[in-house]
């Protein structure tokens, strides 16, 4: 099954708004300069999700990376690719993205949210959509991972190590599978999460937390499922930084003349 492409230049930049594409490709990972860690952990991962939780609930502001892989039956199929900032005390983001699909090409966009609007700059032009049966923000990155973690089995925090000049503890856990049945409630009519028969094979991941702060620096959630007769492996890689610092989001004045779409698809 392809993705719409109007439909993941939407909602690309959630963390799991991939798994209702049904198909997305792999990304080279540049940045990364994690190295093995041979230090004692002194933290339990019980701690360790408490501290997490307390710490990403006060976040106001941050930048972010994002990376997407989905395989469909083990073949490439399409990818995308996001670096913004968000904050989340003003209901604002500003991304970078870059869409790759299996038909179509690739495009490479410019996109605000503003409260439960979309602006994408395409080119010269720009849309407006306002989707319906989504709250973006209450799907935001941020929230995604702190509601894996919080709900997580299996925790256990496997070592210590650097990440981008920053110290982590290394946590990796299960995914609870009341994680993608809330999930399917808040997406739209259609989706894949939403049909009885799609099926969690195997979902797992992995958070980089700040030794200091509590701050997730890195998530990585691996996910498999079987849907319309197909094995679907999604591969969803984010980064975040700049935490509380002062951002501006201003919507463009060009945007502000958006051709407006409605709900979209």
């Amino acid at each position: 099954m392809a993705p719409n492409r109007s439909t993941l230049l939407v909602i690309a930049f959630l963390s799991l708004a991939v798994l209702s594409a049904g198909c997305l490709s792999a990304l080279d990972d540049d940045g990364d300069d994690t190295v093995p860690g041979n230090e004692s952990v002194d933290v339990t991962a019980e701690e360790l999700r408490t501290e997490v939780s307390t710490a990403m609930e006060d976040v106001s502001t941050a930048s972010f990376t994002l990376n997407t892989t989905v395989l469909v039956d083990g073949n490439e199929e399409t990818a995308t690719r996001s670096e913004g900032v968000m904050d989340l005390d003003e209901n604002r983001l500003y991304q970078e993205l870059a869409v790759s699909l299996p038909v179509g090409g690739n495009e490479e966009v410019t996109q605000y949210i503003i409260n439960q609007t979309i602006y994408t700059q395409r080119g010269d032009q720009w849309i407006r959509q306002d989707p319906s049966g989504v709250d973006l923000w209450e799907q935001n990155e941020l929230q995604q991972q702190q509601t894996v973690t919080e709900s997580a089995g299996n925790l256990e925090v496997v070592r210590q190590t650097g990440f981008e000049g920053n110290e982590v503890f290394v946590l990796t856990g299960d995914i609870d599978p009341s994680f993608f049945e809330n999930l399917g409630q808040q997406r739209p009519q259609g989706d894949l999460l939403q049909d009885p028969e799609t099926r969690i094979v195997e979902s797992t991941f992995t958070q980089y937390v700040d030794t200091e702060t509590s701050h997730v620096r890195y998530f990585e959630m691996n996910v498999v499922m079987e849907a319309n007769g197909q094995e679907v492996t999604t591969w969803t890689r984010m980064t975040f930084d700049a935490f509380d610092e002062a951002v501006d989001i201003d919507l463009p004045d060009g945007a502000k003349d958006a051709e407006d779409i409605g709900q979209g698809p």
